[in-house]
Formats: C-alpha cells, sequence, structure tokens
C-alpha cells in the first residue's frame, strides 16, 4: 500500500487555483477555493482519496446548483 499527502503550501496553493478555475469554468459559479491538504492511500486495485477543502460562494449560487441537480 502506497500514501501520498499533499501538504505544502505553495502545492495546495497551486491545486486551489487550477480546482477553483475549473469549477467555476463548469458551474459559471463565482467559487473561492482553498484546499488545506491531499492524501491519497494507493491499494492493489483501489484508490482513496481525501480532500480538506474550503469553498465559499453566494447563496444565489448554491440555491441554483441545488435547483439544476434536482436536490432541492
Amino acid at each position: 500500500m502506497d500514501e501520498v499527502k499533499i501538504v505544502s503550501k505553495f502545492t495546495t496553493n497551486m491545486l486551489s487555483k487550477v480546482l477553483g478555475a475549473l469549477i467555476r469554468k463548469k458551474t459559471e459559479c463565482d467559487v473561492s477555493i482553498h484546499i488545506n491538504g491531499v492524501s491519497a492511500t494507493i491499494d492493489k486495485e483501489k484508490v482513496h482519496v481525501h480532500l480538506d477543502v474550503d469553498a465559499e460562494f453566494s447563496k444565489a449560487d448554491a440555491v441554483r446548483l441545488l435547483n439544476e441537480t434536482g436536490l432541492f
């Protein structure tokens, strides 16, 4: 079993920017993403990923996303 942990500020900030840009492009929401840490455990045929993420966006965007996905 292999394990990868990403907690350095430089790497998590870069990942936060990339993830934020992807979410903005996909959802058209103005979202602020901050990844605090990432860990991945790789076992023979499975990968388990744990993300520690803070996200901030408007209530209007949250309601719109919930409506679009049928959850609200």
